[in-house]
């Protein structure tokens, strides 16, 4: 047995936000496969606010997934507040912020990995 604060899982597996890959149906098939968590892939919060309905079905979370977290990524606190009252409808079993991505796009506008530069 492994936690995450208060999610228990059952090992110490856990399937990362695979962008363009951790669709329903591969997420389905790393828990059968013994993944103990599985990620959505990442969502930019700024994307999810200006058009959620876009997402409304990668946001979905099916039985057969679960435990499932959500990564989000961005550098807005009051945006991030905001995308968090759109995702509490999906309840995930666990939230998570992007704090490496080292991408330049993400280093550009200070979100990811440039989050950890400046308290």
């Amino acid at each position: 047995m492994f936690r995450i604060k208060t999610l228990t899982l059952a090992n110490r597996t856990v399937l990362a936000p695979l962008a363009n890959f951790s669709d329903h149906a591969f997420r389905i098939i790393c828990r059968r496969f013994q993944a103990a968590l599985v990620f959505t892939q990442k969502f930019h919060i700024n994307a999810l606010l200006n058009n959620p309905s876009k997402f409304e079905s990668d946001l979905e979370v099916y039985s057969e997934e679960r435990p499932v977290a959500i990564q989000l990524i961005g550098n807005d606190p009051n945006a991030l507040a905001q995308a968090m009252d759109i995702l509490e409808s999906y309840q995930y079993d666990a939230y998570d912020l992007n704090l490496g991505w080292p991408d330049s796009d993400a280093l550009q506008e200070h979100s990811g990995g440039a989050l950890l530069t400046t308290p």
